[in-house]
């Protein structure tokens, strides 16, 4: 992976998803690769950050809880900084599967001018949070890739495209540190 590439973070449920959310995390991976993105899957970062798949940490949770939260930090700060640093854009699966990871990744993600695009099937269920942080809602995959295919620019490359939106997003970045308004 280059540290020049458009980097597009994949958020979105993993334990809790029936498929560990590698099915829509697939499809969007060859259509993003096809175009010359990189992709970051937390799932797949996972297992090079702490040696063990998806499966295996997930058993730690009901045998040795102590040892399940301490990788799990590992997984909790990688992430987050992968997002803050390096994510050009995050697309991210908002379900019923969804949870704090997925939120969190959002909100770190607007605090740092990432741009965010969602795919919610049931819009009228995406928090007033999620919703404020996206660029965009889509309520299918589908949608989202029609979408990036045919996004502003036509004529220039996806990863260019993506990048530029990065850089807009940087020029805006809010500050990490919410400033408290009192009396």
């Amino acid at each position: 992976m280059s540290d020049t590439a458009a980097f597009v973070y994949l958020a979105g449920a993993i334990d809790l998803a029936p498929d560990l959310g590698g099915g829509w995390r697939g499809q969007i991976t060859d259509f993003l690769q096809a175009r010359g993105c990189e992709v970051a899957d937390p799932a797949q970062m996972q297992a090079s950050v702490l040696g063990l798949e998806v499966k295996a940490l997930i058993a730690l949770r009901g045998t040795d809880e102590e040892r399940f939260k301490q990788q799990t930090r590992r997984v909790i700060e990688h992430d987050l900084g992968f997002v803050a640093e390096r994510a050009t854009c995050i697309v991210a699966m908002v379900d019923e599967h969804a949870r704090m990871g997925t939120y969190a990744e959002l909100a770190i993600a607007f605090l740092n001018g990432v741009p965010i695009f969602i795919i919610c099937p049931d819009r009228a269920r995406l928090s007033g949070w999620a919703l404020s942080c996206a660029d965009a809602v889509f309520e299918r995959l589908q949608d989202l890739l029609e979408w990036l295919s045919n996004d502003s620019a036509p004529d220039a490359p996806l990863p260019e495209r993506l990048m530029r939106r990065r850089a807009e997003g940087r020029s805006r970045r809010r500050p990490c540190v919410p400033k408290v308004h009192g009396n």
